[in-house]
Protein backbone atom coordinates (compact mmCIF):
# COMPACT_ATOMS: atom_id res chain seq x y z
CA UNK A 1 0.00 0.00 0.00
CA UNK A 2 1.49 3.44 -1.20
CA UNK A 3 2.12 6.16 1.15
CA UNK A 4 0.00 9.37 0.50
CA UNK A 5 2.12 12.37 -0.47
CA UNK A 6 1.52 15.94 1.32
CA UNK A 7 2.22 19.53 0.45
CA UNK A 8 4.97 20.57 2.22
CA UNK A 9 6.48 24.17 2.38
CA UNK A 10 10.42 24.16 2.67
CA UNK A 11 11.39 26.00 6.07
CA UNK A 12 14.76 26.89 3.93
CA UNK A 13 13.51 28.62 0.20
CA UNK A 14 9.87 28.56 1.17
CA UNK A 15 8.84 26.96 -1.50
CA UNK A 16 6.46 24.12 -2.10
CA UNK A 17 6.95 20.59 -2.62
CA UNK A 18 5.30 17.30 -2.04
CA UNK A 19 6.39 14.83 0.72
CA UNK A 20 5.43 11.20 1.84
CA UNK A 21 6.52 12.20 5.29
CA UNK A 22 5.11 14.76 7.66
CA UNK A 23 8.57 15.39 8.93
CA UNK A 24 10.19 16.48 6.10
CA UNK A 25 11.09 20.06 6.56
CA UNK A 26 13.57 20.81 3.32
CA UNK A 27 12.68 20.37 -0.59
CA UNK A 28 15.37 18.10 -2.42
CA UNK A 29 17.26 21.40 -3.49
CA UNK A 30 18.02 22.33 -0.50
CA UNK A 31 18.27 19.49 1.25
CA UNK A 32 21.78 18.73 -1.62
CA UNK A 33 22.85 22.60 -0.68
CA UNK A 34 22.91 21.40 3.11
CA UNK A 35 24.62 18.37 2.83
CA UNK A 36 27.25 19.53 -0.06
CA UNK A 37 27.87 22.29 3.13
CA UNK A 38 27.96 19.71 5.72
CA UNK A 39 30.52 17.79 3.04
CA UNK A 40 32.27 21.22 2.97
CA UNK A 41 32.62 22.12 6.31
CA UNK A 42 33.89 18.47 7.53
CA UNK A 43 36.52 18.73 4.78
CA UNK A 44 37.38 22.13 6.26
CA UNK A 45 37.58 20.47 9.72
CA UNK A 46 39.66 17.52 8.25
CA UNK A 47 42.36 19.60 6.29
CA UNK A 48 42.92 21.59 9.51
CA UNK A 49 43.69 18.41 11.50
CA UNK A 50 46.14 17.46 8.70
CA UNK A 51 47.73 20.72 8.86
CA UNK A 52 48.34 20.32 12.61
CA UNK A 53 49.83 16.88 12.40
CA UNK A 54 52.22 17.57 8.92
CA UNK A 55 53.61 21.21 11.14
CA UNK A 56 54.62 18.08 14.15
CA UNK A 57 56.85 17.17 11.84
CA UNK A 58 60.49 18.82 10.52
CA UNK A 59 59.70 20.89 7.51
CA UNK A 60 61.65 19.26 4.25
CA UNK A 61 61.52 15.96 5.59
CA UNK A 62 58.08 15.42 6.78
CA UNK A 63 56.56 18.65 4.57
CA UNK A 64 57.15 21.63 2.70
CA UNK A 65 55.60 24.79 1.97
CA UNK A 66 53.03 25.66 -0.64
CA UNK A 67 54.66 29.15 -1.43
CA UNK A 68 51.79 30.32 -2.90
CA UNK A 69 48.69 29.93 -0.04
CA UNK A 70 51.72 29.22 3.29
CA UNK A 71 50.10 25.44 3.90
CA UNK A 72 52.20 22.81 4.22
CA UNK A 73 51.71 19.53 1.96
CA UNK A 74 53.88 16.72 1.08
CA UNK A 75 53.55 17.20 -2.25
CA UNK A 76 52.87 20.06 -4.59
CA UNK A 77 51.43 19.10 -7.82
CA UNK A 78 48.49 16.68 -9.27
CA UNK A 79 45.59 16.42 -6.29
CA UNK A 80 46.58 19.53 -4.56
CA UNK A 81 47.31 21.60 -7.30
CA UNK A 82 43.61 20.93 -8.75
CA UNK A 83 42.61 21.76 -5.41
CA UNK A 84 44.61 24.41 -3.96
CA UNK A 85 45.23 26.25 -7.01
CA UNK A 86 42.50 25.22 -9.92
CA UNK A 87 43.26 26.93 -13.54
CA UNK A 88 47.00 27.11 -12.65
CA UNK A 89 49.65 24.49 -13.26
CA UNK A 90 53.16 22.41 -11.85
CA UNK A 91 55.03 24.64 -14.51
CA UNK A 92 53.78 27.86 -12.96
CA UNK A 93 54.55 27.71 -9.77
CA UNK A 94 57.99 26.27 -10.95
CA UNK A 95 58.47 29.45 -13.00
CA UNK A 96 57.61 31.77 -10.03
CA UNK A 97 59.67 29.53 -7.40
CA UNK A 98 62.74 28.28 -9.41
CA UNK A 99 64.45 27.16 -5.96
CA UNK A 100 61.13 25.99 -4.28
CA UNK A 101 61.06 22.36 -3.00
CA UNK A 102 58.45 20.37 -5.09
CA UNK A 103 58.37 16.86 -2.58
CA UNK A 104 59.45 16.27 0.66
CA UNK A 105 61.97 13.90 1.44
CA UNK A 106 59.76 11.35 3.23
CA UNK A 107 57.02 11.29 0.57
CA UNK A 108 60.09 10.89 -2.02
CA UNK A 109 61.44 7.83 -0.71
CA UNK A 110 58.14 6.34 -0.81
CA UNK A 111 57.44 7.19 -3.97
CA UNK A 112 60.93 6.06 -4.96
CA UNK A 113 60.47 2.62 -3.27
CA UNK A 114 56.73 1.96 -4.51
CA UNK A 115 57.92 3.31 -8.11
CA UNK A 116 60.87 0.60 -7.95
CA UNK A 117 58.21 -2.35 -6.86
CA UNK A 118 55.70 -1.17 -9.89
CA UNK A 119 58.53 -1.15 -12.49
CA UNK A 120 60.20 -4.14 -11.39
CA UNK A 121 56.63 -6.23 -12.58
CA UNK A 122 56.87 -8.60 -15.37
CA UNK A 123 54.29 -6.27 -17.62
CA UNK A 124 56.10 -2.81 -17.18
CA UNK A 125 59.71 -4.61 -17.84
CA UNK A 126 57.93 -5.67 -21.07
CA UNK A 127 56.65 -2.48 -21.90
CA UNK A 128 60.20 -0.17 -21.39
CA UNK A 129 61.48 -2.45 -23.50
CA UNK A 130 59.19 -2.59 -26.75
CA UNK A 131 59.66 1.49 -26.52
CA UNK A 132 63.16 1.18 -26.55
CA UNK A 133 63.51 -1.94 -28.81
CA UNK A 134 65.83 -1.41 -32.12
CA UNK A 135 65.89 1.55 -33.65
CA UNK A 136 63.84 3.43 -30.67
CA UNK A 137 66.76 2.93 -28.35
CA UNK A 138 69.09 6.20 -27.95
CA UNK A 139 71.78 4.19 -27.93
CA UNK A 140 71.31 2.31 -31.12
CA UNK A 141 74.51 2.28 -33.73
CA UNK A 142 72.44 1.73 -36.96
CA UNK A 143 72.76 4.96 -37.86
CA UNK A 144 76.48 5.20 -38.11
CA UNK A 145 78.90 2.09 -39.29
CA UNK A 146 82.04 0.63 -37.45
CA UNK A 147 84.59 2.70 -39.42
CA UNK A 148 82.95 5.87 -38.38
CA UNK A 149 82.52 5.35 -35.37
CA UNK A 150 86.40 4.46 -34.79
CA UNK A 151 87.48 7.40 -36.48
CA UNK A 152 85.80 9.43 -33.93
CA UNK A 153 87.23 7.06 -30.85
CA UNK A 154 90.78 8.04 -29.11
CA UNK A 155 90.69 4.90 -28.27
CA UNK A 156 90.72 2.91 -31.47
CA UNK A 157 93.93 3.19 -33.99
CA UNK A 158 91.65 4.57 -36.97
CA UNK A 159 91.23 7.65 -34.77
CA UNK A 160 91.61 10.28 -37.36
CA UNK A 161 93.66 12.02 -34.96
CA UNK A 162 96.24 9.73 -35.13
CA UNK A 163 97.02 9.95 -39.35
CA UNK A 164 100.54 9.82 -39.85
CA UNK A 165 101.86 7.95 -36.06
CA UNK A 166 103.24 4.39 -36.25
CA UNK A 167 101.00 1.33 -34.36
CA UNK A 168 103.68 2.30 -31.14
CA UNK A 169 102.76 6.16 -30.77
CA UNK A 170 99.09 5.22 -31.47
CA UNK A 171 99.35 2.43 -28.65
CA UNK A 172 100.95 5.70 -26.22
CA UNK A 173 98.39 8.01 -27.23
CA UNK A 174 95.52 5.22 -26.09
CA UNK A 175 97.47 4.59 -22.81
CA UNK A 176 97.48 8.23 -21.94
CA UNK A 177 93.20 7.68 -22.20
CA UNK A 178 93.41 5.15 -20.09
CA UNK A 179 95.26 6.19 -17.34
CA UNK A 180 92.09 8.30 -15.68
CA UNK A 181 90.56 4.66 -14.77
CA UNK A 182 90.47 5.17 -10.62
CA UNK A 183 87.54 2.89 -9.91
CA UNK A 184 88.26 0.73 -7.02
CA UNK A 185 90.44 3.37 -4.93
CA UNK A 186 87.63 4.76 -2.79
CA UNK A 187 86.46 2.57 0.20
CA UNK A 188 82.68 4.09 -0.87
CA UNK A 189 82.79 2.19 -4.42
CA UNK A 190 82.33 -1.97 -4.42
CA UNK A 191 85.47 -2.29 -6.34
CA UNK A 192 87.31 -1.21 -3.02
CA UNK A 193 85.94 -4.35 -1.53
CA UNK A 194 85.67 -6.67 -3.80
CA UNK A 195 89.41 -6.26 -4.92
CA UNK A 196 90.45 -7.10 -0.87
CA UNK A 197 89.03 -10.52 -1.32
CA UNK A 198 84.94 -9.51 -0.39
CA UNK A 199 82.26 -10.92 -1.74
CA UNK A 200 79.36 -8.98 -3.87
CA UNK A 201 76.76 -8.95 -0.86
CA UNK A 202 79.84 -8.45 1.55
CA UNK A 203 80.83 -5.41 -0.10
CA UNK A 204 77.86 -3.85 -0.91
CA UNK A 205 77.26 -3.98 2.89
CA UNK A 206 80.65 -2.52 3.82
CA UNK A 207 79.72 0.56 1.63
CA UNK A 208 76.14 0.78 3.00
CA UNK A 209 77.92 0.86 6.64
CA UNK A 210 80.60 3.25 5.26
CA UNK A 211 77.84 6.02 4.43
CA UNK A 212 75.84 5.66 6.80
CA UNK A 213 78.36 7.17 9.31
CA UNK A 214 75.93 10.11 10.24
CA UNK A 215 72.90 10.21 9.39
CA UNK A 216 69.98 12.19 10.51
CA UNK A 217 68.11 9.21 11.92
CA UNK A 218 70.61 8.11 13.85
CA UNK A 219 70.68 11.50 15.38
CA UNK A 220 66.93 12.08 15.56
CA UNK A 221 67.16 8.13 17.80
CA UNK A 222 70.06 9.22 19.76
CA UNK A 223 69.21 13.04 20.88
CA UNK A 224 65.23 13.35 19.54
CA UNK A 225 63.63 14.45 17.36
CA UNK A 226 64.32 18.44 17.80
CA UNK A 227 67.96 18.08 18.89
CA UNK A 228 68.56 15.61 16.37
CA UNK A 229 67.90 17.75 13.75
CA UNK A 230 69.63 20.57 14.94
CA UNK A 231 72.85 18.62 15.39
CA UNK A 232 72.44 16.84 12.00
CA UNK A 233 71.92 20.05 9.88
CA UNK A 234 75.30 21.57 11.96
CA UNK A 235 77.09 18.76 10.98
CA UNK A 236 76.33 18.91 7.77
CA UNK A 237 76.83 23.12 7.73
CA UNK A 238 80.74 22.33 8.57
CA UNK A 239 80.70 19.57 6.21
CA UNK A 240 80.08 21.53 3.14
CA UNK A 241 82.43 24.35 4.09
CA UNK A 242 85.20 21.76 4.31
CA UNK A 243 84.11 20.67 0.91
CA UNK A 244 84.18 23.94 -0.37
CA UNK A 245 87.35 25.25 0.75
CA UNK A 246 89.61 21.89 -0.33
CA UNK A 247 87.92 21.77 -3.65
CA UNK A 248 86.23 25.01 -4.47
CA UNK A 249 89.38 25.19 -7.00
CA UNK A 250 91.04 22.06 -8.10
CA UNK A 251 87.26 20.16 -7.91
CA UNK A 252 86.02 17.07 -6.30
CA UNK A 253 88.61 14.57 -8.14
CA UNK A 254 85.92 12.39 -9.63
CA UNK A 255 86.86 10.21 -12.72
CA UNK A 256 84.59 10.71 -15.31
CA UNK A 257 82.49 6.96 -15.45
CA UNK A 258 80.48 7.80 -18.26
CA UNK A 259 82.22 6.38 -21.70
CA UNK A 260 80.46 8.83 -23.77
CA UNK A 261 81.45 11.71 -21.29
CA UNK A 262 84.84 10.32 -21.46
CA UNK A 263 85.12 10.23 -25.21
CA UNK A 264 83.85 13.36 -25.73
CA UNK A 265 86.46 15.26 -23.27
CA UNK A 266 89.17 13.40 -25.16
CA UNK A 267 88.55 14.61 -28.17
CA UNK A 268 88.06 18.38 -27.28
CA UNK A 269 91.00 18.73 -25.50
CA UNK A 270 92.52 16.75 -28.40
CA UNK A 271 91.46 19.26 -30.81
CA UNK A 272 92.28 22.17 -28.65
CA UNK A 273 95.57 20.64 -27.91
CA UNK A 274 95.01 20.41 -24.30
CA UNK A 275 95.73 18.55 -21.51
CA UNK A 276 92.57 16.39 -20.57
CA UNK A 277 91.06 18.09 -16.81
CA UNK A 278 92.60 15.34 -14.30
CA UNK A 279 89.20 17.10 -11.77
CA UNK A 280 85.64 18.70 -12.01
CA UNK A 281 85.41 22.09 -11.48
CA UNK A 282 83.11 22.65 -7.86
CA UNK A 283 80.90 25.12 -6.79
CA UNK A 284 78.49 25.95 -4.19
CA UNK A 285 75.61 27.98 -4.08
CA UNK A 286 74.47 30.20 -1.23
CA UNK A 287 72.19 27.82 0.30
CA UNK A 288 75.14 25.28 0.98
CA UNK A 289 74.36 23.09 -2.12
CA UNK A 290 77.63 21.80 -3.82
CA UNK A 291 77.91 20.82 -7.80
CA UNK A 292 80.46 19.47 -9.85
CA UNK A 293 80.62 19.71 -13.58
CA UNK A 294 81.94 18.01 -15.99
CA UNK A 295 84.20 19.96 -18.24
CA UNK A 296 85.10 23.55 -17.38
CA UNK A 297 87.85 25.10 -19.63
CA UNK A 298 87.82 28.99 -18.54
CA UNK A 299 84.36 30.60 -17.78
CA UNK A 300 82.83 27.99 -19.85
CA UNK A 301 81.16 24.42 -18.76
CA UNK A 302 80.01 21.38 -20.68
CA UNK A 303 77.76 18.75 -19.03
CA UNK A 304 77.05 15.94 -20.50
CA UNK A 305 74.27 14.31 -19.15
CA UNK A 306 73.33 10.71 -20.23
CA UNK A 307 69.81 10.23 -21.42
CA UNK A 308 68.81 7.76 -18.80
CA UNK A 309 70.89 9.15 -15.82
CA UNK A 310 69.69 13.00 -16.47
CA UNK A 311 66.14 11.59 -17.66
CA UNK A 312 66.54 13.50 -21.07
CA UNK A 313 62.83 14.77 -21.43
CA UNK A 314 62.43 13.64 -25.27
CA UNK A 315 62.35 10.47 -24.12
CA UNK A 316 61.03 10.35 -20.67
CA UNK A 317 57.83 11.72 -18.94
CA UNK A 318 58.31 13.78 -15.58
CA UNK A 319 57.31 11.27 -13.17
CA UNK A 320 59.04 8.28 -14.94
CA UNK A 321 61.22 6.48 -12.34
CA UNK A 322 65.23 6.00 -12.10
CA UNK A 323 65.76 2.70 -10.71
CA UNK A 324 70.09 3.87 -9.69
CA UNK A 325 69.23 7.08 -8.36
CA UNK A 326 66.07 6.27 -6.55
CA UNK A 327 64.58 9.50 -7.63
CA UNK A 328 61.57 10.40 -10.28
CA UNK A 329 62.64 12.22 -13.91
CA UNK A 330 61.29 15.56 -12.15
CA UNK A 331 63.01 15.84 -9.30
CA UNK A 332 66.47 15.10 -11.13
CA UNK A 333 65.32 17.94 -13.21
CA UNK A 334 65.12 19.89 -10.59
CA UNK A 335 68.80 19.08 -9.35
CA UNK A 336 69.73 19.99 -12.90
CA UNK A 337 68.11 23.04 -13.27
CA UNK A 338 69.74 24.36 -10.05
CA UNK A 339 73.18 22.76 -10.68
CA UNK A 340 72.77 25.10 -14.04
CA UNK A 341 71.41 28.53 -12.18
CA UNK A 342 74.73 27.74 -9.58
CA UNK A 343 77.02 27.96 -12.56
CA UNK A 344 75.36 31.00 -14.05
CA UNK A 345 75.31 32.79 -10.91
CA UNK A 346 79.22 32.54 -10.64
CA UNK A 347 79.49 33.72 -14.52
CA UNK A 348 79.87 30.27 -16.15
CA UNK A 349 78.01 29.76 -19.48
CA UNK A 350 77.35 26.30 -19.76
CA UNK A 351 76.39 23.81 -22.73
CA UNK A 352 74.22 20.93 -21.79
CA UNK A 353 74.88 18.04 -24.52
CA UNK A 354 73.02 14.33 -24.16
CA UNK A 355 73.94 11.12 -25.33
CA UNK A 356 71.10 10.72 -27.74
CA UNK A 357 72.14 13.61 -30.07
CA UNK A 358 75.96 12.47 -29.84
CA UNK A 359 75.36 9.41 -30.94
CA UNK A 360 73.25 10.26 -33.99
CA UNK A 361 75.94 12.76 -35.28
CA UNK A 362 78.62 12.87 -33.16
CA UNK A 363 80.86 15.13 -35.67
CA UNK A 364 77.80 18.25 -35.11
CA UNK A 365 78.25 17.92 -31.75
CA UNK A 366 81.52 18.18 -30.81
CA UNK A 367 81.74 20.92 -33.69
CA UNK A 368 79.42 22.66 -31.58
CA UNK A 369 81.15 22.04 -28.38
CA UNK A 370 84.29 23.67 -30.15
CA UNK A 371 82.82 27.09 -31.43
CA UNK A 372 80.94 27.30 -27.72
CA UNK A 373 84.14 27.39 -25.99
CA UNK A 374 86.10 29.49 -28.70
CA UNK A 375 83.26 32.03 -28.62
Amino acid sequence: MSKKSCKKVCIRCGKEFEAESGYVKYCDDCLLEIKKERRLKQNKLDFQKRQKKLLEGIEGVDYIIDKWNGYATKLIGGKWMNIQHPGKTLDDYIKEFPDAPLICKSTSNKISKNSKSFMNTPEMKKKYSELIKGDKNPNAKCNTTEEQRKSISPFSKSFKNYEGMTDEEKEINIKKFLKSDKIGRNTNQIEYWTNKGYSIDEAKEKVSERQATFTLEKCIKKYGIKNGYKIWKERQKKWIKSLHRSFLTNGDNRTPTSKFENECKQIICEYLNIDVPEKQKYISDKKGNHYSYDLTIGHKIIEFNGDYWHMNPQIYSADSYNKVKNQTAIEIWNHDKSKLQCANEYGYDVLVIWESEYIKNKEDVIRRCLEFLKQ
